[in-house]
């Protein structure tokens, strides 16, 4: 009975120095994982950023291509009218 004690005894402390082995190992991992996330989230941070300034560049770019645009339309469409005008006269 004493060798059955002593054998469950330290499979026991076996057991107990395997889990806290384990549980030691497991909280050093989430601690890496968090602060990889950490580095993830702020480099994910960083490169939204640059897209969203290259978007805006780009929409004012657009913007200014337009604006260009109609003033040559505008130009033209005056042009035409006064040839238009001129071949009526004829």
């Amino acid at each position: 009975m004493q060798a059955l004690v002593g054998e469950t005894k330290g499979t026991k402390d076996a057991d107990k120095t395997a889990y806290l082995e384990r549980e030691t190992f497991l909280r050093a991992e989430v601690e890496r994982l968090r602060v990889e996330l950490r580095t993830v989230e702020g480099e994910a941070a960083t490169e939204e950023l640059a897209a969203r300034k290259k978007k805006t560049k780009a929409e004012q770019e657009v913007q200014q291509y337009l604006g260009e645009y109609d003033v040559e339309m505008a130009a033209k469409e005056k042009e035409l009218q006064n040839e238009k005008a001129v071949y009526a006269e004829v």
